[in-house]
């Protein structure tokens, strides 16, 4: 989910809680460790600090930037490309919160101090720079303490304590305050502000201070016990909490201590066995029980009361520490949380993650047991297993299961306990009777001379009624049996419904009117009436209508006097109605809906139902249904038909693959924590910002009201109810107040999103509740203002009607106009016609007149004839003298043209034939050779001008536009530059001035390359000694015009000038001659004299400039230099 430059918001991983209660070595059998890596939803791994703020968030402190936990999401804050005003950089050390307002104080590992503001969305950076003899080169910030508004204590790793004013950003070292000649220790570990005092550990003795920031004193541990005197060297104390007035806790070396500061009294409270453990960090809960942080050796846990210390490291069997490494531990004391900052990622333990007391089989059987088939516990506390490999049974007092060695030979399907301590296995060779007082087994098979004894002994169900008597169901029949006196009866099936396929899953007694009723694998419900010892059957598929679905019934339980639950394996939860002979579908919904597989009954109004996604108990008055999977501790990942029971202690057993859990019905933990709730966050789906190069919705964080605008847009609210136990189970209700009718609910990993708002004030009410059910403490609310659009505005509506009445009072003056138009157009053409008959009179008196006038003109052509031939003849004269001088140019260019391609030629030629001898030494070879090459050069680039300006004067060049950096480009030109002949006394200098979006732009890149060149080659060629400078400048309309260009009207948006300026110092042009270089074959006469070239390279430069919609100029004295100007119009050439 995109985020704006406060950040990136990523969702939590969803992890499931698999926990091993005989394994498990935590605070209760109900604890266990989530992790969170980058996998689960952090920006980065190594967290160095982690703190509750005062609402409830966590805050997260890594190697990468900043992170706030709300339980179900990680809002990320990081210095990232164009945020780099976020923070000062990313390597967080440690975080306060400010007291006095909703902002942090974070301290990084470069020296940066952060005042971070969520709300505000900015962050103020200070900076302690590192003394001239610090080593490292780097300031460690590795703790904050806050002493007023504007004063603050900060610690550092390698110089020491100070105190910092962030008002005037003023930093003063704690030494150069006070004047005491107790030498101050340079690295500070934590800064710990009580109630009473702020306490500073050290890695040279723990420093005290009021509440005022005023030193007190420097305590030296000794390992013994405090001393003031400065002499010798203190052990490390590296943190520290205050107890009450008199007594704080703290961590040096292995060991916990607590000190009465007032009595200098000293007391190990706990030390680690091994020398190699250091305690870095401790917190403690409100169990009386202190979680200490190590470096490589995990976490412990010391009871105080108990005496007794666990150490959680980490292992390989899901529920442990992600890391040994721990920098950083915070408690929430409010609903029993631990958060644990590590090396690896961030790691999490709820004291009441998991609901139900979990056996991992594989572990308690030395993995003889991976799936639980039948399951039963004793009066004794004992329980029995039957796997795929037998019969297991663990005492009370055991810690692992031992196989029944005496009922191996048979398949266990159900177990069931007499009032004399006896337990009864129903199997596939008849029951087995077993002795929990003399631990003596017995088997009892039956007989029939109308039932086939395999199928008669094949026993998979019984049930014991009030009065002792044991029913069990076989695959022949019903057997009654005393348990007393072990005499039975037997009531055989019809031998059609008798065998495999009528294998019966559950037998239940309903006393009151004498029936039981029986389960089968084959989907058949069925019952015998024992006062008439007749069987009937219920055709469920029938009753439901659906004969193509699986209905393999797995469990039966009794519903008062009228209703029957049905577990089936295929078609869920089924209810069949005794009076009605209905079936119910009322509750064959969420887990319930497909695969059930077995019912108990909790005796206190309520059935328990184990299904292949958990389980779920159903409150019988109401209806009411609780879910509850693998995140509240089920652990199963499938449970079994017959693996459950009701223990006599009245707990619940259900069992599955991995193992199984047990519960107290009555005693389920229940979480009461009334957690805070707000509307944290929101994003309008029109907003959005650069994120790491990715384009990421720009969330806003923490506001009472928010301002937004009528229209198509969507905006998104995230809600935050900060109950981090099983948090993926919080849940939320809203209502827009003034849009929505009603209250709407959902989980609080939903947005609340709103589409089409119209103008008004709106209030967005939310409310909360924690995994269990229990509401959250607040109601949240926040104001969202809805602005109409320019369009829907009355001031726009106004202005409508009033051009609408405008345009209807236009239109009638034009139609008026237009009348009075026609009808002036009608007196016009009467008074045209009226004085067209007068003035034809008029014309005839003038047509005479006027063949007067020819006859009059006709003499003066004749006497001016003879002086336009005259005329005519003197242009014929300068026409001969152009064409004579243009025959004159031909000449020279031919003439120049065979001179510079001779020149040349003789030199390949004559060094070609040189080296055709073996005269010369190898050195004077390559000289030739090289001479050669240049020569080769010098006639490619002649050939080269000759070819362009001849593709100008036809209009064949085109521009070919790529993405040109400007530096690089100067860069190449003055690489070929090295190889020509040039004096050693020019220095070439390169200057730009351009703005930051004109270093890089599409153009023609050769071209414009092409024009430089000449110019510089020119300013080279004519320059013995100086300078040739060439300087590329972002420029303006009024800049042009001071440098003296015409720009004939490109004065609009479009145009966006570059001007390129190539200056030397070398002989300088005639004034006389400025007019005539940029003539083709024209040059300098001074020049021409000295210098060879065919006078094409600048009138090349001028018709490229003109295609790069520019101008060129040209400033020049003699024997001072001359100065070239050029500009192009960046716009004209994007890509």
């Amino acid at each position: 989910m995109g985020r704006s430059e406060s950040g990136i918001r990523i969702i939590f991983t969803l992890l499931y809680v698999l926990l091993n209660s005989w394994c498990l070595t935590g605070q209760s059998d109900l604890g266990g460790f989530e992790n969170y890596t980058r996998s689960e939803g952090l920006s980065h791994s190594t967290i160095q600090t982690v703190l509750q703020d005062s609402k409830g968030y966590i805050w997260v402190g890594s190697s990468d930037g900043l992170m706030r936990a709300d339980g179900i999401y990680f809002d990320s804050f990081s210095k990232k490309n164009s945020y780099s005003s976020l923070l000062s950089d990313n390597t967080i050390k440690c975080i306060i919160e400010d007291e006095n307002e909703y902002a942090f104080w974070i301290g990084t590992s470069v020296g940066g101090i952060n005042r971070f503001d969520i709300t505000r969305r900015d962050s103020v950076h200070f900076y302690i720079y590192p003394d001239a003899d610090n080593p490292s080169s780097m300031v460690s910030i590795n703790a904050i303490g806050q002493v007023s508004a504007h004063k603050f204590l900060v610690g550092t790793n390698t110089q020491g304590l100070y105190y910092f004013y962030p008002k005037t950003s003023r930093f003063e070292k704690i030494e150069e305050v006070f004047d005491t000649s107790i030498p101050f220790p340079t690295s500070i570990i934590r800064i710990e502000k009580s109630k009473n005092f702020i306490w500073v550990t050290s890695s040279n003795g723990l420093l005290q201070f009021s509440q005022k920031g005023e030193y007190i004193t420097t305590y030296y541990f000794t390992g013994k016990s405090f001393t003031q005197d400065a002499k010798g060297n203190s052990l490390v104390v590296t943190s520290i909490k205050e107890l009450d007035n008199d007594h704080i806790a703290f961590t040096s070396e292995n060991a916990l201590y607590v000190y009465n500061w007032q009595n200098n009294k000293l007391e190990k409270v706990y030390k680690a066995e091994s020398k190699d453990v250091l305690f870095n960090c401790f917190t403690y809960d409100n169990k009386g029980g202190y979680w200490i942080g190590t470096e490589e050796n995990g976490v412990f846990y010391y009871n105080e009361s108990k005496k007794s210390v666990v150490n959680h490291t980490r292992n390989s069997n899901g529920n442990s520490i992600i890391s040994n490494f721990v920098n950083d531990m915070v408690m929430c004391q409010d609903n029993s949380i631990l958060w644990i900052a590590t090396q690896n990622g961030l790691s999490k333990y709820d004291y009441y993650l998991s609901k139900f007391k979990q056996y991992d089989i594989e572990n308690l059987t030395n993995n003889q047991v991976s799936s639980i088939f039948t399951l039963y516990k004793d009066s004794q506390s004992g329980y029995w297993v039957r796997g795929g490999r037998g019969t297991y049974y663990k005492a009370n007092s055991d810690s692992l299961f031992k196989r029944a060695e005496w009922i191996q030979d048979r398949v266990v399907f159900q177990v069931k306990e007499d009032t004399e301590s006896n337990l009864w296995f129903t199997s596939q060779k008849g029951v087995v009777v077993y002795s929990l007082k003399n631990k003596m087994s017995k088997v009892i098979s039956f007989e029939h001379p109308d039932c086939d004894p395999s199928k008669l002994n094949f026993v998979t169900a019984l049930d014991i009624d009030s009065d002792g008597i044991l029913w069990l169901m076989s695959e022949a029949g019903i057997i009654r049996c005393n348990i007393n006196t072990e005499q039975y009866k037997v009531f055989p099936l019809d031998k059609e419904e008798s065998g495999f396929l009528h294998r019966f899953t559950d037998i239940t007694i309903s006393e009151k009117d004498g029936v039981l009723w029986i389960s089968s694998r084959s989907g058949d419900l069925m019952y015998f009436n024992i006062s008439s010892s007749v069987y009937g059957y219920v055709d469920v598929k029938k009753l439901l209508g659906v004969l193509n679905k699986p209905c393999i019934i797995m469990d039966l339980a009794l519903e008062g006097d009228d209703k029957v639950w049905i577990a089936t394996y295929g078609s869920g939860l089924l209810i069949y109605d005794k009076k009605s002979g209905s079936i119910s579908t009322e509750l064959s919904y969420g887990f319930m809906e497909s695969y059930v597989y077995a019912i108990v009954d909790d005796g206190a109004g309520s059935f328990w139902l184990s299904t292949n996604q958990g389980i779920c108990r159903v409150t019988l008055e109401d209806r009411s249904v609780k879910f509850y999977d693998q995140t509240d501790g089920t652990y199963c990942s499938e449970f079994n038909e017959l693996a459950y029971c009701k223990a006599s202690d009245g707990n619940i057993l259900f069992g599955g693959i991995n193992g199984f859990i047990e519960f107290n019905p009555e005693k389920i933990y229940k979480n009461q924590y009334q957690p805070a709730v707000f509307i944290s966050s929101y994003v309008e789906d029109n907003l959005s910002a650069l994120y790491a190069e990715e384009l990421l919705d720009d969330v806003r964080y923490d506001t009472d009201s928010i301002i937004t605008v009528k229209g198509d847009s969507e905006v998104k609210f995230y809600p935050s109810v900060l109950n981090y136990s099983t948090s993926f189970d919080n849940r939320i209700k809203w209502k827009l107040e003034g849009f929505d009718k009603d209250w709407k609910e959902g989980y609080a990993h939903e947005s609340m999103t709103y589409n089409n708002l119209k103008k008004g004030t709106f209030t967005l009410k939310l409310k909360g509740t924690n995994n269990d059910g229990v509401e959250c403490a607040n109601v949240a609310t926040l104001t969202i203002k809805v602005k109409a659009k320019f369009i829907d505005t009355t001031f726009f509506q106004i202005l409508l009607v009033l051009v609408i009445v405008g345009a209807i009072v236009l239109l009638i003056r034009i139609r008026a106009l237009w009348h009075k138009t026609q009808n002036s157009l009608l007196v016009a053409k009467v008074n045209e016609k009226t004085e067209a008959l007068t003035n034809a009179n008029v014309e005839l008196e003038e047509s005479k007149n006027k063949i007067l006038n020819q006859k009059t003109e006709l003499e003066i052509h004749r006497n001016y004839l003879e002086e336009i031939v005259d005329l005519r003849t003197a242009d014929l004269e300068k026409a001969k003298v152009k064409a004579e001088e243009s025959d004159q140019l031909k000449t020279s260019f031919l003439a120049n043209l065979s001179h510079e391609i001779r020149t040349p030629m003789n030199a390949i030629i004559g060094f070609s034939n040189l080296l055709i001898s073996d005269e010369f030494e190898t050195s004077q070879q390559r000289h030739f050779l090289k001479l050669i090459n240049q020569s080769s050069e010098s006639l490619l680039a002649l050939i080269n001008d000759i070819i362009d300006i001849s593709r100008i004067e036809t209009g064949n060049i085109k521009l070919v536009k790529q993405k040109t950096n400007i530096p690089q480009l100067v860069k190449e030109i003055k690489e070929e530059l090295i190889f020509e002949e040039k004096s050693k006394d020019v220095r070439f200098m390169q200057f730009y001035e351009l703005n930051t979006g004109d270093m890089d732009f599409c153009t023609d890149r050769y071209r414009l390359k092409q024009i430089i060149s000449n110019l510089l080659r020119n300013a080279f060629k004519y320059t013995s000694e100086g300078y040739v400078k060439l300087t590329v400048k972002s420029a303006t309309v009024e800049g042009l015009k001071e440098i003296g260009f015409n720009l004939n009207g490109k004065k609009d948006t479009n145009f966006t000038p570059i001007v390129f300026i190539v200056e030397d110092t070398g002989i300088g042009i005639e004034e006389k001659d400025l007019k005539i270089i940029f003539e083709p074959f024209q040059k300098a006469q001074n020049i021409d004299k000295l210098y060879d070239g065919m006078g094409l390279g600048l009138s090349i430069v001028r018709n490229l400039v003109d295609l790069f919609g520019g101008e060129v100029l040209v400033e020049s004295e003699s024997q001072k230099g001359t100065k070239f100007y050029f500009f192009i119009n960046k716009t004209l050439h994007s890509c």
